[in-house]
């Protein structure tokens, strides 16, 4: 029997995710933006980016609405149209949209390990290598991996009759859902032959695909362990100029490594299984539920760990600095 009990469950969770990430990124923003310079360096720009991107992302996943399903050969990301009364062609474009901002996060959270990296082992080289005038080169990085990623969601794994075929009837079964209550986007691996019902055929397009995504995120997850690694080792072994330095690295070594555990349990665990269950012919009903609402919780994580772990932040909220600006801003702009 079919029942939307997940779709509403999900709604309000991706909701309730969405301003809770507006609100504590926007705090982490306003705290950024009362601390000197020189107490993060250019490392500062990093984590105002960061947080920007973590509202975009928020608000393309409050946008998009994701869903997931699973089948035995196909995985599949929908929208339910009735929330934004969006046609079937701009829902794809927005989960499309939503996959390249999920790719961007990804990447840029890998330049903020290499940056950590170059700021304890090479230091002389931080301005160098992160400055306006290497801005693009990253900036063009992170673009181009997230227009990758969304290219191949959208001209790919878009519609296709041959889905339809499949994904109707189930999502009428499931969801109770039409066909014109949905868009998706999906990537089904196998297909029976019509004239042979017992013999799958593999579908290389979708195959294709999983086979690009997989080297792109096993290299973002391989370059925040190396640096990450190298990052600690280098943090045991060097002496820094004044304890107060060496004390702020270790501050922000642990704040990266905490945002890289919960991107980990929250992302791309949950859409490894998304990618290769359908695979290797596995379903799990309750993990496929779990995803959509792991994923639009991630965001609002991040700041809270950077305003816990980073003492200068933590002092802010909890001592009396936070309150002196407040005044202060309200006196300049009476």
């Amino acid at each position: 029997m079919c029942s939307k009990k997940w779709l509403e469950i999900t709604f309000i969770t991706e909701t309730i995710g969405f301003f809770m990430s507006v609100t504590s990124h926007s705090f982490l923003l306003f705290l950024i933006g009362k601390s000197d310079k020189r107490k993060f360096g250019s490392y500062k720009y990093l984590m105002i980016c960061f947080s920007a991107l973590g509202i975009f992302y928020s608000s393309c996943n409050f946008w998009c609405k994701p869903n997931v399903h699973i089948t035995e050969t196909t995985f599949v990301i929908f929208t339910v149209l009735e929330h934004w009364k969006m046609s079937k062609f701009y829902g794809t474009v927005s989960i499309s949209i939503y996959s390249s901002c999920f790719a961007m996060i990804l990447c840029l959270l890998t330049v903020q390990f290499y940056y950590r990296f170059i700021s304890v082992t090479t230091p002389l080289t931080l301005t160098e290598k992160f400055s306006w005038r290497t801005a693009p080169r990253y900036l063009i990085l992170v673009l181009g991996f997230s227009t990758v990623w969304g290219s191949l969601t959208f001209f790919v794994n878009g519609p296709s009759d041959l889905k339809d075929i499949e994904l109707n009837p189930e999502f009428q079964k499931v969801y109770c859902l039409d066909s014109t209550d949905f868009a998706y986007i999906a990537a089904k691996y196998f297909y029976t032959n019509s004239q042979n019902a017992s013999e799958r055929i593999i579908h290389w397009p979708s195959i294709i695909v999983i086979s690009v995504m997989t080297p792109m995120m096993s290299a973002t997850f391989s370059c925040l362990l190396f640096f990450g690694i190298k990052t600690y080792s280098s943090l045991n072994k060097t002496r820094l100029s004044s304890a107060s330095k060496k004390d702020m690295q270790h501050q922000l070594f642990r704040t990266l490594v905490i945002q890289t555990c919960i991107p980990t349990i929250f992302m791309y665990l949950p859409v490894s299984c998304l990618f290769y269950f359908p695979l290797f012919g596995f379903t799990v009903p309750e993990l496929q539920n779990l995803i959509p609402i792991f994923v639009s919780i991630y965001p609002c994580l991040e700041p809270l760990v950077a305003m816990y772990f980073i003492r200068h932040f933590r002092s802010k909220i909890y001592g009396k600095n936070i309150r002196i600006h407040l005044w202060t801003d309200m006196f300049q702009v009476s």
